[in-house]
């Protein structure tokens, strides 16, 4: 899974799945982006993929919904374009 590059722009607003963040503070590997994939049923815990500057994916984190109320948007990603994931059961 790759995501596409280019410089963002930022607007405000409430986590939403498929926004895109970028990545500040903590320890910082190779994470540039974190794209919301999915909330718990509570809304109150956010759950995220890590993107390097390549675009490829580089970690996951989970958060609570306060800390990216107030934080810049930079893009959105159209989850609905992705494809299902063929797994090879055993």
């Amino acid at each position: 899974m790759k995501i596409t590059m280019r410089k963002p722009t930022t607007k405000r607003g409430k986590p939403e799945v498929g926004n895109v963040y970028r990545a500040i503070g903590g320890r910082r590997n190779s994470t540039c982006y974190w794209i919301l994939m999915g909330m718990s049923e509570s809304g109150g815990t956010l759950y995220f993929l890590g993107f390097d500057p390549e675009g490829e994916v580089s970690s996951t984190a989970s958060y609570n919904k306060h800390s990216f109320e107030d934080r810049p948007i930079i893009g959105k990603a159209n989850l609905q374009d992705m494809k299902a994931i063929n797994v090879e059961w055993y």
